[in-house]
């Protein structure tokens, strides 16, 4: 038995209509005998207009889409045991489908409060960056990965941002300490580094609300390294120094450099 609700009965622009070809699969009928049906139908031509629409065609022969009110003055016309059957059950999914609640629009008020909370979000989180870009002397990579990921989490594209290829590698301490051969530790060399004003130390509060050091590279030291943003923690900076430079970073807090 055919389901007359998913099957025939469809929602429209918040109206519950059929087509020619289903009225003609319930009852039974050939389909080009539903299309003389309906052109002869003898009501008004502004009530055949509104309520019969030809909205697609199979081998030049019309389809109609027929809303609640034409079904009801076509269905008039079917006498018949089947077609008063299937008129009671049609009528009933008709009525059944437009009393399904649907989700109400969103209001124009609300959409315009939606756009500007984002827009006010957008530009709490870009002057967050440029605070701690600044305060942690955040390299261009660095800033631009700040960048991307504040696009990312305001769902903005990031295809209008640059692609930026780095001038200068660079490394993590420990790994220029042991590529150069020094006979230094990373514990000393920061500390000279530190006592010249080539690092800093940072603090900041953890998530568990004890208070947390990091180093970044100075001003002064920016000729010599970079500021990376630390992968497991936005709030923090990694100091890498550019190979090409480390023994010119040397002989400034060493005396001599093996």
């Amino acid at each position: 038995m055919l389901n007359l609700i998913t099957d025939l009965v469809e929602v429209h622009d918040g109206h519950a209509v059929t087509t020619s070809h289903k009225v003609a699969k319930v009852f039974e009928l050939d389909h080009d005998n539903v299309i003389h049906d309906i052109d002869t139908l003898q009501c008004s031509q502004n009530f055949k207009e509104d309520n019969f629409k030809r909205f697609f065609e199979v081998e030049n022969k019309p389809i109609y889409q027929i809303t609640k009110d034409g079904f009801t003055m076509l269905a008039m016309g079917y006498n018949n045991e089947k077609a008063m059957q299937f008129r009671e059950r049609y009528i009933q999914a008709f009525n059944e489908m437009e009393s399904k609640p649907t989700s109400p629009p969103v209001p124009e008020e609300q959409l315009r409060l939606q756009s500007l909370e984002q827009e006010l979000k957008f530009k709490r989180d870009a002057a967050a960056m440029q605070t701690l870009a600044g305060f942690l002397n955040v390299s261009d990579s660095g800033k631009l990965l700040m960048a991307q990921k504040l696009c990312e989490s305001n769902g903005i594209t990031t295809t209008m941002l640059p692609e930026y290829v780095e001038a200068q590698v660079s490394y993590a301490l420990s790994d220029l300490i042991k590529k150069h051969q020094l006979n230094y530790s990373a514990q000393k060399i920061n500390k000279l580094l530190l006592e010249h004003g080539f690092l800093q130390t940072n603090k900041r509060t953890g998530k568990s609300g004890k208070e947390k050091t990091f180093k970044s590279i100075t001003d002064k030291g920016l000729k010599y390294g970079e500021n990376k943003q630390h992968p497991q923690s936005p709030s923090e900076v990694q100091p890498h120094w550019y190979d090409s430079r480390f023994k010119e970073l040397m002989a400034e807090i060493l005396v001599t450099v093996e």
